[in-house]
């Protein structure tokens, strides 16, 4: 799954872009990510945030990390969390990281060795997602107009 995302997010050639810009960066980690950031911590769940989040490559050098147009010094970095999921159709992870005044959620596919690569202290746990009223509502909606269209050629 992981070679589908870096196809589709052309990992690759960001790096390569990524590594001309900063000839002296020795790049650790990179992957395809969807990410969020906030100015103050928020819970992590599943919600409509994620819908609209940042869809981007996520690269990890010895000096800076940058997602997008986002990019912090491995100095700011204040706290790091890698909370690993599972849910019934998909399993992840996603990195939480406090940076100077900002709150980033870096979510990325499950697996590989990633978070080992990382220049900085991680404490890493499971968790169960949980889901915003309007992940509720959404779900609900859909299961009703499965059930109503099923309901249609049962009739």
């Amino acid at each position: 799954m992981e070679a589908i995302v870096n196809l589709m997010y052309r990992t690759n050639a960001r790096v390569s872009a990524f590594e001309s810009e900063y000839p002296d960066d020795v790049v650790l980690a990179s992957t395809g990510s969807k990410a969020l950031r906030t100015d103050a911590p928020i819970p992590l769940e599943r919600s409509p945030r994620w819908v609209f989040s940042r869809r981007a490559v996520v690269i990890v050098s010895d000096r800076r990390v940058v997602c997008g147009d986002w990019e912090f010094p491995i100095s700011d970095i204040q706290e790091a969390r890698a909370n690993a999921f599972k849910g019934l159709l998909s399993s992840g992870q996603v990195l939480l990281i406090h940076a100077g005044a900002w709150h980033y959620q870096i979510g990325m596919n499950a697996g590989g060795d990633w978070l080992d690569k990382l220049p900085f202290e991680v404490s890493r746990s499971e968790i169960p997602l949980t889901m915003s009223p309007f992940s509720k509502m959404v779900r609900l909606f859909l299961i009703a107009a499965v059930a109503y269209h099923l309901a249609g050629y049962v009739l």
